[in-house]
């Protein structure tokens, strides 16, 4: 996977009210998610 300069991954547990947060990605490309508890929502956010 190449990398998508301009761009941040962001993260919430919960749609209903999302509250959005940077993901401790840093610059790395890509990222390993755990499958963990709980369940997370992701999305590439161009700031």
């Amino acid at each position: 996977m190449s990398s998508a300069p301009g761009f941040v991954l962001q993260e919430t547990v919960s749609l209903t009210p999302a509250g959005w947060v940077n993901s401790p990605s840093g610059a790395a490309n890509p990222v390993d998610v755990p499958a963990s508890i709980p369940i997370k929502f992701y999305r590439l956010r161009k700031p």
